[in-house]
């Protein structure tokens, strides 16, 4: 099975851009990330650093990797294996009872509680990733399909931005 040119490039761009911008906002505050880190409970307190900056590099690289035509398939299962690890984390947290936690997805101190529509969305994210893995057909790309994989991630960011605030600012209101 094969997919059209134009639906890999929006779904590689579209990963690209939502894994590039989560490493470079972690990156930025690799301190702040840590304690996110150590919030989960999921690695001994040694290892938290290094476990953030593993987390930081494998974003940074999907986001290269699945950008690139010759690297999008290595790229877009890197890319799914970081999501189901942030899926599986938040499923682990949410069974234990611990869902005051802050997930550190739209910026540190935006979503203090994390959700079982986190793991869905993580979820979704890691069957896109999978599909961009897959080889690309012959179709040559025309014109508009610049403007059609433009627009799409365009939207797409916009879209997610504003579900995810949306959620967040639901959640805020619930806990209140």
């Amino acid at each position: 099975m094969t997919i059209d040119p134009a639906v890999s490039w929006i779904l590689a761009l579209s990963l690209g851009l939502l894994l590039g911008s989560a490493g470079v906002h972690k990156l930025l505050d690799v301190g702040r990330f840590r304690s996110i880190v150590a919030g989960y409970r999921l690695v001994p307190p040694a290892l938290e650093g290094p476990a953030a900056l593993g987390v930081i590099a494998a974003e940074l690289l999907a986001a290269v990797l699945v950008s690139v035509p010759a690297t999008r398939s290595r790229g877009a299962v890197l890319a799914a294996v970081v999501l189901v690890v942030y899926a599986a984390a938040l499923a682990l947290n949410l069974r234990r009872g611990r869902n005051r936690i802050d997930c550190g997805c739209l910026g540190f101190g935006q979503a203090d509680q994390i959700a079982w529509w986190m793991v869905a969305r993580n979820l979704g994210l890691t069957a896109l990733a999978l599909l961009a893995a897959f080889p690309v057909s012959s179709r040559a790309l025309v014109a508009l399909d610049g403007l059609t994989i433009g627009g799409s991630v365009t939207l797409g960011a916009i879209l997610y931005l504003t579900a995810a605030r949306l959620a967040t600012v639901r959640m805020a209101g619930a806990s209140a």
